[in-house]
């Protein structure tokens, strides 16, 4: 059985190229990579399409809910 690593770069170019609406992550340790990649070397991908974003199996935290807004 393989496992595949979560890869936040290859995410945030999916939801670019296919202009993904709605996305459900697990918590602050999904959320925070993706954040650091807008911030970093993704800045600027076009993420305008996602309508949906929400958190299944773990909360998230306030601080991370307001960077990402």
């Amino acid at each position: 059985m393989s496992c595949r690593k979560f890869a936040p770069e290859e995410v945030l170019r999916t939801v670019q190229r296919e202009r993904v609406t709605s996305m459900s992550l697990a918590g602050d340790w999904m959320l925070r990579p993706l954040l650091d990649a807008l911030a970093g070397p993704l800045e600027g991908t076009y993420c305008s399409s996602l309508f949906s974003v929400s958190s299944s199996g773990a909360v998230l935290a306030e601080t991370v809910r307001r960077q990402f807004r």
